[in-house]
Order: C-alpha cells, then structure tokens, then sequence
C-alpha cells in the first residue's frame, strides 16, 4: 500500500511543496522515533491514499 505525503521543500528564495510515495510502514518508523505520535500526526495530516489527491493539495498549498 502506498501514501502520498506532500512535503514542504525549501528552496533559496521561496517554499513550494512536492509529493513523495511512502510504504504504509512508515508510520510504525515514525512510531519509534522521539515524539513518535507528533510525527504520524503531521505526517497523516499531509497525506492521501491516492496520487491524484496528493497532486491536488500540493497545488492548493503551492497557490497560496
């Protein structure tokens, strides 16, 4: 299964926003690590099931 997370990427001069395919085991890393539940929360917060969505919200943040 995969999840689409948009990601914020810093350039030099401005911010604008990617998406990247993850395995859906990566919430049970982000699990493990320090904070654990804060990061699958704002992870699952910029993710979607489908790429299409993903494509989507990462064009709605990029407008604004």
């Amino acid at each position: 299964m995969t999840i689409w997370n948009v990601m914020r990427i810093y350039d030099e001069k401005h911010v604008y926003y990617e998406v990247f395919p993850y395995s859906a085991s990566v919430i049970r890393v982000l699990l493990c690590m320090n904070h654990g539940l804060c990061h699958v929360i704002n992870f699952v917060w910029n993710s979607r099931w489908s790429e299409k969505s993903a494509y989507k919200l990462a064009s709605k943040k990029n407008a604004q």
